[in-house]
């Protein structure tokens, strides 16, 4: 019931494809052990436009991220000096914030590189 379905959905879809000229015929199924119908597979290819579009919010979001890092920078060294007399878990809760920082860098960062590579820019 099934396989007379698919080739009767396949014959339809091969007439309209044959009549509208713009799509190429459609392979004809293979019958084997574990092979269904075959379709064309196409590589993905982003528009120029949106290209465009993806890179300036992928900048635009290092912008916003490194600004962030300065800031907090900026708020943990001020937490460093403020503790440093009679405060010390104000200027050690500044200085634990340090490392936490970098590792927010490297991964915006990495991501960053990441996805403009797979965006193939």
């Amino acid at each position: 019931m099934t396989v007379h379905l698919l080739q009767a959905l396949h014959d339809a879809l091969t007439v309209v494809a044959d009549q509208l000229g713009t799509l190429p015929p459609s392979p004809a199924p293979t019958r084997g052990a574990g092979s269904g119908l075959q379709l064309p597979d196409a590589p993905p290819a982003p528009p120029a436009e949106l290209t465009a579009y993806f890179q300036r919010v992928v900048g635009g979001g290092k912008w916003i991220a490194l600004a962030i890092a300065l800031l907090s920078m900026i708020y943990a060294g001020t937490k460093m000096m403020a503790g440093k007399s009679n405060r010390s878990n104000l200027a050690a809760d500044g200085a634990a914030s340090i490392p936490w920082i970098f590792g927010g860098i490297a991964v915006v960062m990495s991501a960053a590189s990441i996805i403009m590579f797979m965006v193939g820019s």
